[in-house]
């Protein structure tokens, strides 16, 4: 009578394994089918070389409102376009020169919460506001490398807590401010390794308050927290998938998503907040929708994403279109460390299920 027992025993075990391994290919089968891949769809351009309205020459950043419209810094015009989404001419501000409200070489420019426009002034190494209609507000900034100063301030970005965070080239750092422009923080000083930087460009913050740097002669992004503490990094020289050559504008989504400009590879490459790689679009020329050494990125709150093609004088608009993927895509060296994470989970939650189901 015990060996029938044990014998029952042992083939109910067999049953209860042969049920796990059911179980782990079907989580498997449903990770497939939740996997998204999303394509960028050219919407419009607007621009053309020259000095006109509605006109560019060599246009460096974009930033959006909290309306749709479209914020666009120019550098050999040393001026403020606004357009509407669509692209309709609005207004416009700014000359050549020293004097409030002028510029010279104007790089970055974001709009916060409230409809202040802040613009990294390059050649004149300060930060100037001004309200949504181009009235001056304040600036500050001088030439040096002390605190408040600026050797050709390049990217400036906004948190949700109004603070703003401006990339410092030449002294190779991030410093921090308050509206007001009052010096809060700064990190990084030149170099390759963590928390340092060769020539950093375009920055952005995300909804958790994250820093996002692009590193351009190091061929990465860095991402901080706001304090500055080094949280991680990802890229290198190349054109592969997840290689930057010389990348320069960085602009992060609702959903976390982080899409930088990778300009000399003319194309833009997306990211998870991690920096693992997920897609990509590239088209280098003069055509609808194709990219000659594009430079400032900005996404809406619609998800529509604007880019600044800087050698065609224009101004690009995507949507994306995601599908969602029948299979598994091979893993490569940029992709491996996504893969072996959501294995893990599955792997995790298929021993769990059957651990618990095979005790009774």
């Amino acid at each position: 009578m015990s060996c029938l027992k044990a014998r029952l025993f042992s083939e109910s075990k067999a049953v209860k394994v042969q049920y796990f391994f059911v179980l782990f290919f079907i989580l498997v089968s449903m990770l497939s089918v939740l996997l998204v891949q999303g394509n960028a769809v050219f919407l419009l351009e607007w621009g053309s070389q020259g000095s006109g309205e509605g006109q560019f020459e060599y246009p460096r950043d974009v930033a959006v409102d909290s309306f749709g419209n479209v914020y666009v810094v120019e550098n050999w015009n040393h001026r403020v376009q606004v357009f509407n989404s669509e692209g309709n001419y609005l207004r416009m501000w700014g000359s050549e020169g020293s004097g409030d409200g002028q510029f010279s070489e104007p790089h970055g420019i974001v709009v916060d919460s409230v409809g202040n426009v802040f613009v990294a002034d390059y050649g004149n190494h300060r930060i100037q506001v001004f309200d949504s209609n181009g009235v001056f507000l304040r600036k500050w900034g001088s030439e040096g490398s002390g605190d408040g100063q600026f050797e050709y301030p390049w990217g400036v970005t906004v948190g949700s807590d109004g603070n703003v965070y401006v990339t410092d080239l030449r002294n190779s750092r991030v410093q921090a401010f308050d509206s007001s422009g009052d010096f809060l923080q700064k990190w990084g000083r030149y170099g390759g390794g963590n928390g340092e930087f060769d020539e950093p460009r375009n920055i952005a913050v995300d909804s958790m308050g994250n820093v996002y740097v692009v590193d351009n002669f190091n061929h990465r992004i860095q991402v901080f927290d706001s304090s500055g503490v080094f949280l991680r990094k990802w890229g290198s020289e190349g054109s592969g998938d997840g290689q930057f050559e010389h990348p320069w504008g960085v602009a992060v989504d609702s959903t976390g998503y982080v899409y930088v400009t990778d300009t000399w590879n003319h194309r833009v490459q997306v990211f998870n907040s991690n920096g693992n790689y997920l897609w990509k679009w590239e088209s280098e020329g003069n055509g609808n929708g194709q990219l000659s050494l594009p430079c400032g990125i900005v996404v809406d709150s619609d998800g529509n994403i604007f880019i600044v093609d800087h050698d065609n004088h224009e101004i690009l608009k995507f949507g994306i279109d995601y599908e969602v993927t029948d299979s598994l895509p091979e893993p490569d060296q940029e992709s491996t460390i996504n893969w072996l994470f959501y294995g893990g989970m599955v792997l995790i939650v298929a021993i769990t299920i059957a651990a618990l189901y095979m005790k009774k």
